[in-house]
């Protein structure tokens, strides 16, 4: 069972969740206090305007805090989140029985090829890198061919470094006994099981990159990339990585081998130095010999130096995630996953224990099902919109439109035949928001010269702030296109700050100067006011346009019931650039058509409430 508290505006505080798919029952609450997410009373992460701040805890150690930064599309979706916080994990194969546990754990081929030194009748080398250094792994053609294997899940901009030592006792080592096939038929052994996966991914078994794609022609291509690490008068024993990315296609440029270079009975070093990994995926380590005559390897080391990439989403229209080209690093349980998702909104997915749950996205007013492109309960504003089922997500066209709160679908990009109709639009969708969610939103305006030499106005998905501020600097706007003006809301009324709620700031004004660029500002009162930096005073530099958007009642400059400056019209942009309208639904073949997604609505207040 899964149950949500809200505030009277609507504003999620807290999420319960109680797991009977699981003995005892389990009871998971989550707290939302402003930007704060705490679950069962620890902090989970810090919401901020480009990601979060994130607690690292470590038995034992004072916690520690790192920042995650989203990257967003025009639409809002979270696509990539970038981390400052770096990894290094190392995984040793030293084949000491000692560690035979953990080895195991992380390793293939551990306990089938350790051999204790004192058996090998030709004497081994002294190698003192561990202490004691009882074992080593024995391979042969004649016996096991593929040695301590393993299999890591890297992103792009991870580096990986790679070691181990071998040694052999003849030069007959030099004579290859083994088959392509033979051989590529053992390194799929090795890589069987079950490990670890990501989306439908899996980095062994069954249904993994190396068991689609590794063939005989893949173990000659790699075997030969490298001249100087196949040489005919060398040992056939080698170490060697491969890496797939996540369209299971081999990146060559993180795919390798290297043989021993030395004579026999000594201790021949194998490393590959740090290596940037090019692309999201898994990567292979192993060791084999192709000869009949024994080659003992020692002490595998791995350096995983995990980069700043952690998650890159992609998304079906509707919201849904591509999981066989979405990734994630795998961190395990000290890393929560993001679940800002689509729109920029919280993904309420994996709930109960066996993984299942919700899958809905939470957008205040309504949660909408990306799987069938819906919303979960009927529209609080569908009168507003009567020729759209009250259960359309963003009027079925989520390639153009928004829905920034669940109420009403919002067009940023939707082409103005002026800049001001534009900032009207931004005002008339965003104030209301801004209002009910007590907190500023800033965007940019812009202007594209269409092919046929037209000039249209448009403005980028608005950057939410707080109750203080918002960034209309970091509003996203095409390439092609003219910055021409910002502008922003004023949040709800709030009684301190006086007549500082419904007029331009010095600071406001004074960027804007500097820019020399035109501000827009939505006020509490429901006024849209225009600054104009190109006029020298700033009292004469700025205009009302409009007194008749989204207010808040509270503010005493908000126009009163019954008043008519309080008609507004609230709906997104009614027309296209030429002024004409768009087609109805079912009025008619010859009848005069509007466009549905852009019915005009008539004497409409909104307060916070709405």
């Amino acid at each position: 069972m899964i149950t949500y508290l809200y505030d009277a505006v609507g504003t999620k505080l807290k999420k319960t969740v109680v797991d009977s798919t699981v003995s005892p029952v389990k009871t998971t609450v989550s707290d939302y206090i402003g930007g704060f997410l705490y679950q069962q009373d620890t902090l989970q992460h810090i919401a901020h305007e480009e990601g979060r701040i994130r607690p690292v805890y470590d038995s034992g150690k004072a916690i520690q805090y790192t920042y995650d930064y989203f990257e967003k599309d025009h639409l809002g979706n979270i696509r990539v989140v970038l981390g400052t916080q770096r990894d290094t994990a190392i995984y040793a194969a030293t084949m000491e029985t000692a560690a035979s546990g953990k080895e195991n754990a992380l390793f293939s081929n551990i306990d089938n090829t350790r051999t204790a030194i004192t058996s090998i009748s030709n004497g081994y080398p002294t190698d003192n890198t561990t202490s004691p250094n009882d074992y080593v792994a024995k391979l042969s053609a004649t016996g096991q061919k593929i040695g301590r294997s393993l299999v890591l899940r890297v992103m792009a901009g991870d580096t990986i470094r790679i070691g181990t030592t071998v040694a052999y006792n003849s030069t007959a080592a030099n004579t290859s006994n083994s088959t392509a096939e033979q051989l590529a038929a053992a390194i799929l052994q090795a890589f069987t099981g079950t490990g670890v996966s990501d989306g439908v991914h899996a980095g062994i078994g069954a249904n993994s990159p190396i068991q689609s794609q590794f063939t005989n022609d893949t173990y000659n291509a790699l075997k030969n990339s490298d001249a100087n690490n196949n040489a005919s008068d060398k040992p056939k024993a080698y170490l060697n990585y491969v890496m797939f990315d996540d369209q299971f296609n081999m990146v060559s440029v993180n795919s390798g081998i290297r043989q021993p270079q030395g004579g026999p009975n000594v201790i021949n070093v194998l490393e590959v130095q740090s290596m940037r990994i090019e692309k999201t995926g898994f990567i292979y380590i192993y060791t084999l010999n192709e000869s009949n005559e024994p080659v003992y390897f020692d002490n595998l080391i791995v350096v995983h130096n995990k980069g700043a990439l952690l998650e890159e989403t992609h998304y079906y229209p509707f919201g849904l995630t591509m999981a066989g080209i979405s990734s994630a690093t795998i961190k395990g349980a000290k890393y929560p996953e993001n679940r800002m998702k689509y729109n920029g909104k919280e993904l309420q997915s994996g709930e109960f224990s066996d993984k299942f749950g919700l899958e809905w996205h939470d957008y205040g007013a309504r949660m909408q099902d990306p799987q069938i492109g819906r919303w979960m309960v009927l529209d609080p504003l569908s009168e507003k919109m009567r020729r759209w089922s009250p259960y359309n997500y963003a009027f079925d066209n989520p390639i153009r439109f928004i829905d920034p709160d669940g109420m009403m679908a919002a067009g940023p990009g939707d082409p103005f035949k002026t800049l001001d109709e534009a900032a009207r639009d931004f005002g008339v969708i965003y104030n209301k928001i801004s209002i009910s969610k007590n907190r500023e939103y800033g965007t940019r305006f812009y202007s594209i010269k269409n092919p046929d030499g037209t000039i249209v106005y448009s403005y980028g998905k608005p950057e939410k702030g707080d109750k203080n501020g918002a960034h209309p600097e970091w509003t996203q706007i095409p390439r092609n296109s003219t910055l021409e003006a910002d502008g922003h809301t004023h949040a709800a009324y709030i009684p301190s700050y006086g007549e500082g709620n419904d007029v331009f700031s010095s600071d406001d004004m004074r960027i804007n100067r500097m820019l020399k660029i035109i501000g827009y500002l939505a006020t509490p009162s429901g006024s849209l006011q225009k600054f104009d930096p190109s006029i020298p005073t700033n009292q004469d530099a700025v205009t009302t346009l409009s007194i008749d958007m989204p207010n808040d009642p509270k503010d005493p400059k908000s126009p009163k019931p019954g008043d008519n400056s309080s008609k507004t019209n609230n709906e997104p942009n009614t027309t296209e650039p030429g002024g004409s309208k768009g087609p109805d639904d079912n009025s008619g073949a010859n009848a005069p058509k509007e466009n549905p997604v852009n019915t005009t609505l008539k004497d409409v207040k909104f307060s916070p409430n709405n």
